[in-house]
């Protein structure tokens, strides 16, 4: 069987371009705080567990009794009162810390503006539930 130097070139290739666009996953604070609330609606608990700080594990433990009972309120609120989509603000990130404020709408026309605070931990940006707040600036 020949192999020729191009195929090896082109297959080499095609592995660092899949490796660069893999480890580029959630380097944007944003992006993280994005995808751990769609999985939280979505019902995606791992994919949720694997963007929350490890340092927030205690906090989900004893607040919602783990990722699991975060996500039944993901789904109770996603059923009485629907979720739209988010929009950022304003983010803000120094060194292993970000700050992600954003706006989300809802199906009951009420809007709220989040502040996530989220760590960086194994190079990926990690929500640190104990530091979100919320508050509601359009009420229906």
């Amino acid at each position: 069987m020949h192999i020729s130097r191009i195929n090896i070139s082109r297959f080499l290739l095609s592995i660092i371009s899949m490796t660069l666009i893999c480890s580029c996953a959630y380097r944007s604070p944003y992006r993280s705080v994005r995808v751990w609330n769609q999985s939280l609606r979505d019902g995606k608990v791992e994919k949720a567990k694997s963007l929350t700080s490890k340092e927030s594990e205690k906090y989900m433990q004893d607040t919602f009794d783990g990722i699991e009972g975060l996500a039944k309120i993901y789904e109770n609120a996603v059923n009485t009162k629907g979720i739209g989509k988010s929009k950022k603000v304003f983010s803000s990130v120094n060194g292993n810390v970000a700050f992600v404020i954003y706006l989300v709408s809802y199906g009951d026309g009420a809007v709220k503006l989040w502040a996530d605070q989220l760590l960086k931990e194994d190079g990926v940006w990690k929500v640190a539930p104990e530091h979100v707040r919320s508050v509601k600036i359009v009420n229906q």
